[in-house]
């Protein structure tokens, strides 16, 4: 086996930039995200004065480094920012900005709980941000990390697409610890994403404005940017092969883990997949008829890729790292609406503000799923 290296999430994210050829970092710490700034701003002081690739500098505000993100994206300059939890909610006008400008921008979100004083993950926040109108990812480790931060510039540039994207990692789980990440060479990338070429972009010699219509126009335009979402879908694929041809790997937009014959299948995101996918592992040496499925592209919605895979099966369980208070978990109500009414669907809440979701967890979750004789919403 070849050996990559030893990088943790926000070690991947600052690689990722580096070798998409990003011009501009607007940022704002905050934690669990400014590990990323802080490995930014080091690599901008190391590089030569005159001779700098990469422009890097703090703003006072998360609404301010999305606006200087904005601005630098309009311009044509490939840019790059973070965020995370409340600092991510804040951004949330700005954010219809961005998509309604339809800037190809990528920004990672180091997901963890809205409360002001609990910086551990939930994905509540990420979730949160469904109807934006920017692409969303959710990665499960560090490697995808890597692959899909490189992979979103190639599907937002796309002409059919100018929509920004929202990379997703745990925070700590998947950003403070290292996993072994194979990293394609600087070359390699160079051929397989092209340099940013904005059909419309600021430029003072013409005069534009990139903002969204009003009234009469504006439907028009929010129909716009619904087909350029489907679209996205196809230029996911697309891109997803021709990154699998080039480095051998392969996501898709939902992972399936011993779906074949599954009778029985947990759904979770994120890198609790991954955890999950042990227990399954142990259960399949058991004879037990139990698969995994794992949405990574959340937005545009894999409806068709989820009702497919979960067609066959007897009952579902979805694992939400978030909470709609009044509601239950987002992606069980994604899910279920995505599903025959036909099948057998509960939903189990689990693992917010950081509370660990262990294999025995999951081990637990398949149990009571079997013998569940109604659907329920179980709090773990």
């Amino acid at each position: 086996m070849i050996k990559g290296d030893l990088l943790s999430g926000s070690e991947a994210a600052v690689l990722a930039a580096q070798l998409s050829s990003v011009r501009c970092t607007p940022m704002y710490p905050m934690i669990p995200q400014d590990d990323i700034v802080k490995k930014l701003s080091d690599l901008y002081s190391s590089q030569s004065e005159g001779k700098k690739t990469i422009e890097f500098f703090t703003l006072e505000s998360p609404v301010a480094a999305l606006s200087a993100s904005i601005a630098s994206e309009a311009t044509g300059t490939r840019t790059f920012t973070v965020s995370t939890g409340p600092g991510l909610e804040s951004m949330k006008e700005l954010m219809y900005v961005a998509s309604g400008m339809r800037l190809p921008l990528v920004m990672v979100n180091v997901s963890r709980s809205l409360s002001p004083t609990n910086i551990w993950n939930e994905h509540t926040d990420i979730l949160s941000c469904r109807d934006t109108g920017w692409l969303i990812f959710i990665t499960s480790n560090n490697q995808e990390l890597l692959d899909t931060i490189i992979q979103a510039y190639k599907i937002a540039e796309n002409k059919k697409v100018l929509l920004p994207v929202l990379v997703n990692m745990d925070a700590f789980l998947q950003s403070h610890t290292r996993e072994n990440v194979f990293v394609p060479s600087e070359r390699s990338i160079n051929k397989f994403l092209p340099e940013l070429n904005l059909p419309v972009g600021l430029n003072t010699s013409k005069p534009v404005s990139l903002n969204p219509p009003v009234k009469e126009e504006y439907m028009e335009f929010k129909a716009q940017q619904h087909i350029a979402m489907k679209n996205a879908e196809k230029i996911i694929r697309n891109v997803d092969d021709t990154w699998n041809k080039k480095f051998h790997r392969k996501y898709g937009l939902v992972e399936r883990f011993h779906m074949e014959d599954a009778k029985y299948v947990i759904v979770v995101a994120g890198s609790a997949a991954e955890i999950a996918k042990t227990a399954v592992q142990e259960l399949r040496t058991q004879n037990e008829k139990v698969g995994l499925l794992r949405p990574r592209v959340i937005r545009p919605w894999p409806k068709n890729d989820i009702r497919e895979a979960l067609k066959n099966v007897k009952k579902v369980a979805v694992v939400d790292q978030d909470i709609m208070p009044g509601t239950g978990g987002i992606l069980y109500q994604e899910i279920k609406a995505s599903i025959s009414s036909e099948i057998f669907c509960s939903n189990f809440i689990a693992g917010l503000g950081g509370k660990k979701i262990l294999k025995e967890d999951f081990l637990n979750i398949y149990e009571r799923l079997k013998k569940s004789e109604k659907e329920e919403e179980v709090w773990l």
